[in-house]
């Protein structure tokens, strides 16, 4: 089947060439007055003719020229010019031929994932920010992934699993090998960490673990920070004015507004922006935050990092980049208007 399909789509952009009507390649591209479904199928064969599959492709051409396609053969069958021994004696020809030029497995995942909806193209195509060539982020997850092949008949369906998970099992034993394996252990920290009530318990009756079970805990965490310890940190990052009593209460004596980000870079239009992150607290202003301030602690650790510390009241630390504060600053949620005083920040982290 894949065989025929890329035979016929050879065939049909030859057509075009024979016609005047351009190159092989020009006619493999989307034509501008194809619908949404011709112009996702037309693409889908052009990367692929074009990109991993040339040899293929150079191939199949040939043979479509010689009247070796399998259409014709397929054709010839129909109308009784042939019999069925003859006509499969030619087609397993070809498609000796066709698996020595590079028709493998990998193809016909392409073709059958494109017929459940998933696009390789997407998957494979770089994105570019001005000049630069920049790592795409496909919204192709495993989850989707999984719930596309049950579109797939049964056959298709074991072929692409198992190859899913070979694939993941050698994925794995690489990161272990390089010991970037994650098992999925996570230390909760916080204020206070309570479980709520009794852990539920599932068991399992597989072959590896017959009486093997899981039990899961709903666990309640506080993982924000108290004006007196997000002080301490203050202190101990930046030497700032404010400390705490011995009573423990916080005395503040820094009542001058903060810096905010400082420094500049030229922009297209001539001008300078600031752009640089200091060090302290801020609030973000937007309309929606008006009855209750929303107020940060951001440290910048300096040039040699590209992260910084963010940490909120309620939601505690966390490590952001320096990329993602810089954009939410030129979109006015931070800056040197956003910048306040440790006294003020105290204030409103109470």
């Amino acid at each position: 089947e894949a065989l025929k399909m890329i035979d016929g789509h050879l065939k049909e952009a030859l057509d075009g060439e024979e016609r005047g009507e351009g190159t092989l390649e020009e006619n493999l591209v989307p034509f501008d007055d194809d619908t949404e479904g011709e112009k996702t199928f037309r693409s889908m064969m052009y990367h692929l003719l074009t990109g991993p599959c040339q040899k293929l492709a150079a191939s199949r051409v040939t043979a479509v020229r010689e009247g070796r396609g399998l259409g014709v053969y397929f054709e010839s069958l129909a109308d009784g010019s042939e019999d069925k021994e003859s006509v499969k004696a030619k087609i397993d020809a070809e498609f000796k031929s066709a698996l020595d030029a590079g028709l493998n497995f990998n193809v016909l995942c392409n073709i059958w994932l494109y017929d459940v909806g998933i696009s390789q193209i997407e998957l494979l195509k770089p994105t570019y920010h001005g000049r630069k060539k920049k790592e795409r982020k496909s919204s192709l997850g495993v989850p989707k992934f999984l719930n596309r092949l049950l579109g797939m008949n049964m056959k298709r369906q074991s072929l692409v699993f198992d190859y899913f998970m070979k694939t993941l099992d050698d994925a794995i034993q690489t990161a272990k090998t390089n010991g970037k394996y994650d098992v999925g252990i996570k230390s909760l920290k916080g204020q206070s960490i309570e479980f709520l009530k009794r852990p539920q318990s599932f068991c399992f009756r597989g072959l590896n673990g017959p009486n093997e079970s899981v039990e899961l805990y709903s666990v309640q965490l506080d993982a924000g920070l108290s004006p007196e310890a997000i002080m301490e940190m203050y202190n101990n990052l930046v030497g700032g004015e404010g400390t705490v009593d011995t009573d423990g209460s916080v005395d503040l004596t820094n009542d001058s507004p903060g810096q905010g980000w400082h420094g500049t870079n030229r922009t297209r239009s001539g001008g300078r922006r600031r752009n640089e992150i200091v060090t302290g607290f801020y609030v973000d202003n937007r309309d929606f935050y008006q009855v209750t301030e929303k107020v940060f602690f951001i440290h910048n650790p300096g040039p040699d990092s590209d992260k910084c510390l963010v940490v909120r009241p309620n939601t505690g630390k966390k490590v952001e980049s320096k990329t993602s504060l810089t954009n939410k600053f030129h979109k006015h949620r931070f800056g040197t208007g956003n910048a306040i005083s440790v006294q003020r920040a105290m204030e409103i982290w109470r």
